[in-house]
């Protein structure tokens, strides 16, 4: 059965189906029928061929990890459902969720928005967060992809709603993509970025700055802000080395890209660099599993030409 096929035989003929846009891992579809849902459809992608067998494990991965973030304070959707359907064209299984229709994206109110309303928005993010982060650092148990368009709003408290793929801990091994990183280096970078209190600030400071760089300062101030009155002091001062303190030597030292991005939005908005360049270097820096030291080298020195600029 064809995915709108299968919508309509779920909600009705006269459900109105509108197509989102897609996440990395999942096509993304709202379903109007009375109340509103989201569905996803996960399906084979490069690198990864789904079976019945692996779709549900999948299913019961995101199923578990949606109750264990609701367990810890996170808001997330109420409800979280998922079935598998062959398609009827190519024989291959689908994954489907269902969930709730919980608002517009933070991304997007960020994209429209003044200061004020993205400094609120910024606030709104950490305000979910809050509960995982305080024990992100001593349980590491639970991970979470801390981009602004993975939090949706109806007026109130931000949801998380981004459970593909799904982040914790199974018998001591760290879930982190889907499929899973091959190398260590890819897993233990994937373990810093979504399980350690650095890697999640770095994920969400540089994702504000990648939708509005003019206001990479305002997001840096009131990050800071909220992690001292909760005494996150550590935080605080590794945020300062990675924006207002960079230097040659830190950028040579580093070969981690998540950071690397961080330091080109702060050197950025420092010397007017175009957003097509910002952009540019995200696409560069793009990992799933671990990039070329060729890549990392090249990446180092167009910061390093940056904060060349700045100093002189």
């Amino acid at each position: 059965m064809e995915l709108l096929d299968f919508l309509r035989s779920t909600f009705g003929k006269d459900a109105l189906i509108e197509e989102l846009e897609s996440g990395f891992y999942s096509k993304v579809m709202l379903v109007s029928h009375g109340d509103k849902a989201v569905v996803k459809l996960f399906k084979d992608r490069e690198g990864m061929r789904l079976s019945v067998d692996s779709a549900t494990i999948l299913g019961r991965r995101i199923k578990t990890y949606h109750g264990l973030l609701r367990d810890r304070g996170i808001v997330v959707p109420e409800r979280l459902d998922w079935v598998i359907e062959i398609d009827s064209v190519t024989n291959r299984p689908h994954l489907i969720l269902f969930q709730p229709y919980c608002g517009v994206s933070a991304g997007r109110i960020l994209l429209q928005g003044d200061v004020v309303t993205c400094r609120k928005v910024t606030v709104g993010i950490l305000n979910t967060l809050e509960p995982l982060f305080a024990t992100l650092n001593e349980l590491e148990d639970l991970g979470i992809d801390a981009k602004a368009d993975n939090f949706t709003t109806l007026g109130g408290p931000y949801t998380f709603v981004d459970l593909i793929p799904p982040r914790y801990s199974e018998n001591g091994n760290f879930l982190i993509e889907y499929p899973e990183p091959k190398t260590e280096v890819g897993r233990s970078l994937g373990r810093w970025r979504y399980y350690s209190r650095e890697g999640v600030l770095t994920v969400l400071l540089t994702q504000l700055a990648r939708i509005q760089s003019k206001l990479l300062w305002e997001f840096v101030e009131v990050i800071e802000e909220w992690l001292s009155s909760r005494c996150y002091q550590k935080e605080v001062d590794y945020l300062q080395q990675s924006t207002h303190e960079i230097s040659s030597s830190l950028i040579e030292n580093s070969k981690n890209p998540v950071k690397l991005r961080l330091f080109m939005c702060a050197l950025a908005s420092r010397n007017g660099t175009s957003q097509t360049e910002v952009d540019n270097f995200f696409r560069l820096t793009h990992f799933e599993d671990v990039l070329s030291d060729k890549v990392i080298n090249k990446a180092q020195q167009q910061l390093i030409s940056l904060c060349t600029k700045i100093v002189h």
